[in-house]
């Protein structure tokens, strides 16, 4: 029998709540990503306390959930975006997600 694969909403969701659980960590919100192909990719943005590390908490939930579930790329922001109704601007974190990352 086939299991079925979780949408893109539920995986985000499930590593959101992992990763705001990290010590450190203050918000965070997870987005699925167009990618050449057709396909989505998991990439999410965090808010953390200062000396939190990116790659620590990466580390920390590849041992927490399954490799589907770790997005490929976590990127640490000095805040997140907010929409004028003080939510987090989804959009707005997908626009930054979606830039080149810095060399």
């Amino acid at each position: 029998m086939r299991r079925a694969t979780p949408s893109a909403g539920v995986v985000a969701t499930v590593f959101e709540a992992a990763l705001r659980h990290l010590p450190g960590v203050l918000d965070a919100v997870a987005v699925a990503l167009p990618v050449p192909g057709g396909g989505l990719e998991l990439a999410a943005a965090h808010t953390s306390a200062p000396g939190a590390r990116t790659e620590d908490h990466r580390t920390a939930l590849r041992l927490r959930l399954p490799p589907y579930m770790v997005p490929a790329r976590i990127t640490a922001l000095a805040a997140l975006p907010l929409n004028p109704n003080g939510k987090v601007d989804r959009a707005a974190v997908e626009r930054l997600l979606r830039a080149p990352e810095p060399s």
